[in-house]
């Protein structure tokens, strides 16, 4: 899409926010010992382009997590170094 997009950067987030936004995505993933399959419909909210799986929060514990760290141990996904977040 970008290459195809006259514009400046934030012009182009802009742009993907607006045209994701209210999107339904639905993940389905295996889990457990048996393999169970799990699937969860989430809305878009935005597309955050000013984080990656590497910026730091602190969790419902109080401890600084990043977002790569916390999906690993939540859920067993693991993210790529320069991945675009989706948040929902």
């Amino acid at each position: 899409e970008k290459r195809r997009f006259n514009g400046s950067e934030d012009a182009f987030h802009t742009h993907i926010n607006d045209k994701f936004k209210g999107r339904r995505v639905m993940t389905s993933y295996e889990s457990g010992p048996d393999n169970n399959r799990s699937r969860s419909l989430y809305c878009i909210d935005r597309v955050a382009f000013d984080e990656t799986p590497e910026t730091k929060f602190v969790d419902s514990s109080g401890n600084e997590t990043s977002i790569a760290e916390y999906l690993l141990k939540m859920y067993g996904v693991e993210c790529q170094p320069r991945q675009t977040l989706v948040v929902s």
